[in-house]
């Protein structure tokens, strides 16, 4: 592997975006071609710190909850407009993402300019898929969802005028284009917190619209997410096979390239079966980044999945399967320092 292998997922959870980039810059330097905020405090909790807000409006109420065991107890609490209103009356705007984007940019603006941060380097915007926002409410998919994507495309349209394009990686991060796939694919390993009302083919035509949206000279990834519960992923992939049909489908689908794609690995994956679907990802120009760092596991670990890996695809970068949010801060800076060390194998 050579430079900029490594790629941040989005969330590290440390005091504030600050404190993220300069030990980001301290623990790796240009083995990763850009840097997140750590989506600190309230956004660690990925779209929750924004449902919050929404489900607090009169105009919506609770509707249904759901227990559910996998991966951890939990409850899914399910909301709905009330008689006589519509999604299209809440105001989504700001979501919010593209204020706290252009508040971390100045500052890692300022961290680049004094050479705490590498030049070179890039500012990583991590953004909700607008499917993933609009799964809370039971208000049917063709009424709930535009909405929210207008809403989206309302704020990379802010964060794109804001931050030079040359300064700007846009991430989109798509659970709800994954694991309810693979339910479907496996019912027998499903959950209620999989459950969908929308088809395979409005998940990605839904995504491509997002990517297509992002400026041509902004780069621009997609980290195909499982979730992370407890430290688990809300189902785990059966194989790559799903990830790679998603990918293969957006990337035949939107009109922009995508500069690269995340796709998560399991600790206990390391055999031919779980990476073998990877013999038919179209990459084309599109760079490839594996979740096979653990740190239960270390660098002896990755290095099988890497050579696992390597049988049906040879170039990858390497990274966490899913952010880094949910762990124990004092942890970080070993758990970069290991991303490091993997990237060199």
């Amino acid at each position: 592997m050579s430079d900029h292998n490594v790629l941040l997922v989005g969330s590290v959870p440390l005091a504030d975006s600050s404190t993220v980039f300069r030990t980001l810059a301290e623990r790796l330097g240009t083995v990763a071609s850009a840097y997140p905020d750590g989506e600190t405090g309230d956004r660690l909790a990925f779209v929750n710190w924004h449902r919050q807000k929404l489900y607090e409006r009169p105009e919506v109420e609770v509707v249904q909850e759901i227990p559910y065991e996998m991966p951890v107890k939990g409850k899914l609490r399910y909301y709905r407009m009330k008689p006589g209103k519509r999604v299209s009356d809440l105001p989504l705007r700001p979501l919010g993402y593209s204020e706290v984007a252009k508040e971390s940019y100045e500052k890692f603006r300022r961290l680049r300019a004094t050479g705490e941060i590498p030049r070179g380097t890039r500012f990583q915007v991590s953004l909700p898929t607008a499917l993933i926002l609009s799964t809370g409410l039971k208000d049917p998919f063709e009424e709930r969802y535009p909405p929210f994507e207008q809403a989206m495309l309302a704020e990379l349209s802010d964060i794109s005028a804001a931050i030079p394009h040359d300064d700007l990686t846009v991430q989109w991060d798509a659970p709800s284009e994954t694991h309810p796939e693979e339910a479907a694919r496996h019912p027998d390993r499903a959950s209620a917190i999989s459950i969908r009302d929308w088809t395979f083919e409005q998940a990605i035509a839904a995504l491509a619209r997002l990517c297509d949206a992002v400026p041509r000279d902004v780069k621009m990834g997609v980290h195909l997410c499982y979730g992370d519960i407890g430290g688990r992923h809300i189902m785990q992939p059966h194989d790559t096979s799903v990830m790679v049909d998603c990918f293969n489908a957006l990337s035949a689908k939107s009109l922009r390239p995508i500069d690269y794609v995340h796709m998560p690995v399991p600790i206990d994956r390391n055999d031919d079966a779980y990476f073998a679907p990877l013999d038919g990802l179209q990459l084309e120009a599109t760079q490839l980044f594996l979740g096979l760092v653990h740190p239960e596991d270390g660098v002896s670990g990755a290095r099988t999945k890497i050579a696992a890996a390597r049988r049906y695809k040879s170039v990858f970068g390497v990274g966490c399967e899913c952010g880094l949010g949910r762990r124990a801060p004092e942890s970080i800076p070993a758990l970069l320092d290991l991303h490091r060390e993997v990237a060199a194998l």
